[in-house]
C-alpha cells in the first residue's frame, strides 16, 4: 500500500491507561484505540501499529 501511494503517511498509536476503574477490563486502551484510528482516517493516515491492550506494568499496580 505504501509503495503504490508515497503521500501516505504511516502512524503507530500507542495507547497506555495508569487507572481504569474497578473493572480492570481494559475498555480505556480500547476507547483510546478507536479514537485514534477514527482521527488517522479523517487524515488518509494508515495506523501500522497499535500497542497491546494486555500488557501489564507491575509499578503501576500498586
Amino acid at each position: 500500500m505504501v509503495d503504490t501511494d508515497p503521500t501516505l503517511n504511516c502512524v503507530v498509536c500507542y495507547a497506555r491507561i495508569s487507572f481504569d476503574g474497578r473493572v480492570r477490563d481494559a475498555h480505556g486502551v480500547e476507547d483510546q484505540h478507536r479514537h485514534m484510528t477514527g482521527d488517522a482516517a479523517k487524515f488518509n493516515w494508515l495506523v501500522v501499529y497499535q500497542s497491546k491492550e494486555e500488557v501489564v506494568r507491575d509499578d503501576f499496580e500498586q
